[in-house]
């Protein structure tokens, strides 16, 4: 089990790399995405694309991480410095990292995997701010979009259950509503697209 003092240490060496972030903000922004399917009895496959890279992981409504997603989201509008936001998803932990550039549309963003201790999988790369907000906000949409009254059920040993259930809340059970008004407000000031900046 990794502590937070092996998390803190690590990205306290990523922040030191000044020579590469300056040459990676000589180059060109790539596309990021991220797309989620429909939850199936508290887990939500996951792809992140970046470039033409592809990084597949679960959301597990065990940790769910959408109230700190949505903080470091609203941290990265309001221009501040965020601490990495982790997923955990019972089998590995990931990181999302995001470091500002001298142009303010403009970010480095890290994505780290840690499988065992010295083994994992990272990737940097040059964004659009505007393309990063874009992103989560269409998934918070997404997720208060589903109706998790309406979808179909699954048998487990005689008992039904609701097939497509998650509980974005660890500490309720009610269907949560995400207050996106900072990232709506953004979205509508900066409309130019990434490929304008």
């Amino acid at each position: 089990m990794f502590t937070p003092f092996d998390y803190q240490m690590h990205f306290q060496h990523l922040k030191k790399s000044i020579f590469e972030a300056n040459q990676l903000e000589k180059s060109d922004i790539v596309k990021i995405s991220l797309t989620v399917s429909l939850p199936q009895a508290g887990w939500m496959a996951s792809t992140l694309q970046i470039g033409y890279d592809s990084y597949n992981f679960d959301f597990s409504d065990t940790y769910p991480p959408f109230q700190k997603i949505k903080k470091w989201i609203e941290n990265i509008i309001d221009d501040q410095d965020s601490e990495p936001v982790m997923i955990d998803d019972e089998h590995n932990e990931h990181f999302f990292y995001t470091t500002k550039t001298t142009n303010p549309d403009r970010l480095i963003f890290e994505y780290l995997r840690f499988t065992y201790p010295g083994t994992g999988v990272y990737r940097k790369a040059l964004i659009g701010k505007q393309q990063l907000v874009e992103t989560f906000y269409l998934v918070f949409e997404y997720l208060m979009s589903i109706d998790f009254e309406k979808e179909e059920q699954i048998r487990e040993g005689g008992i039904e259950y609701p097939l497509t259930w998650f509980h974005l809340d660890p500490n309720s059970d009610d269907i949560i509503r995400f207050d996106l008004s900072k990232m709506t407000d953004y979205l509508k000031i900066n409309n130019k697209t990434v490929q304008d900046k």
